[in-house]
């Protein structure tokens, strides 16, 4: 500066920054494109000085745990109130063993946000020491995994629903099968009814058919005439009465015939029984004996239908006991219950049969 206070002469020094410059750049844009990427990738870094217990988290990593940027409260034990209290404890234990074993951890857990609203975090973390081992600091980052958690969930779902539709499929199968099996048994019942009925239409048929022809050839005195007329009566109300349970289709498929219950008098019902008999076993001079037990016998039941088990048995003993041969009747009381045997003199019935 001269006199009078003007410049009249300057100097200094120049400086080529161009590459601090373009330093500066490349730094601003690739802190751009990380905070790009980890805005697209749901994620935030941090670094935790363990010696000050300051943690410094990156503005989205604010974001992703639901709280306003700078809000956060920058310590260990601030972030751990944000943990779900039902993960907390976990997560800690994590923490605690990757810094005594100088690790890294990897953990999920839930955050809750100030809204009360929960998100799922996928947590690394990574401790690095100082030179005589200490752990110092810990990075790490926050991943939020939210919607990869509903997508298992709905996953998991979808899975228990399709097993309960192979469930569901499955019984069906064994329902078809049962269904199938029914219809099979239902068959063999038709089956075994019909030669039953047709065993049950013929037996006292042919006894009556036997005193017509005695009846016809006039072979029989007053006495007997009677007793083939009432023979003859009593067939034709027992066939009346097979074909009365023929015409309910459904309760003799199903095998649920009705009974008439009451109290039978098995004198009367077996002697009933015999005398229809007798016409069939004299034509091929069989004699049948009554044995009947000293007491009065009564059971319950159904009295037309025990007439027809008797007429069946005596039936079968007369068809294969040979000419001149014995059938005999008897029944008893038998620890408490009544038992009826009709014994004849044929080649009998194998006791596996």
């Amino acid at each position: 500066v001269g006199e009078g206070g003007y410049v009249v002469r300057a100097w200094g020094t120049q400086r080529d920054v161009t590459a601090s410059r373009r330093t500066e750049r490349a730094l601003r844009a690739s802190e751009e494109q990380l905070r790009l990427a980890l805005d697209a990738g749901q994620m935030g870094i941090w670094d935790w000085n363990m010696t000050t217990d300051a943690i410094d988290w990156s503005d989205n990593l604010e974001t992703l745990h639901g709280l306003v940027p700078g809000t956060f409260g920058g310590t260990y034990e601030a972030f751990l109130e944000l943990v779900h209290p039902d993960d907390r404890d976990a997560f800690a234990t994590n923490v605690r063993t990757a810094i005594q074993r100088g690790g890294s951890y990897d953990a999920e857990f839930r955050v809750v946000s100030p809204d009360g609203s929960v998100r799922w975090m996928l947590g690394k973390g990574q401790v690095i020491t100082d030179t005589a081992g200490t752990p110092v600091r810990m990075i790490g980052s926050g991943i939020d995994v939210t919607l990869r958690k509903r997508a298992e969930d709905e996953l998991r779902t979808s899975i228990a629903r399709l097993e309960h539709a192979e469930s569901e499929v499955q019984q069906l199968y064994i329902l078809e099968r049962e269904a199938r099996a029914d219809a099979e048994r239902s068959n063999r019942a038709k089956d075994e009814f019909l030669a039953t009925l047709s065993h049950e239409l013929r037996s006292p048929l042919s006894a009556a058919l036997s005193w017509t022809h005695m009846l016809r050839r006039g072979q029989l005195d007053a006495e007997k005439t009677a007793r083939a007329l009432e023979t003859i009566e009593r067939t034709t109300l027992l066939q009346v009465r097979l074909i009365e349970d023929l015409l309910d289709i459904s309760r003799i498929v199903s095998g649920k015939l009705m009974l008439e219950s009451g109290i039978v008098d098995l004198r009367t019902v077996i002697e009933s029984a015999v005398a229809s008999a007798h016409a069939a076993a004299d034509a091929r001079r069989i004699t049948i004996t009554v044995e009947p037990p000293r007491e009065l016998l009564l059971a319950p039941g159904d009295a037309m239908r025990v007439e027809q088990i008797i007429g069946n048995l005596l039936g079968n003993a007369i068809k294969f006991t040979p000419a001149g041969g014995a059938v005999v009747v008897a029944w008893a009381r038998v620890d408490g219950h009544a038992e009826i045997r009709v014994r004849d003199t044929g080649v009998g019935i194998a006791p596996d049969v």
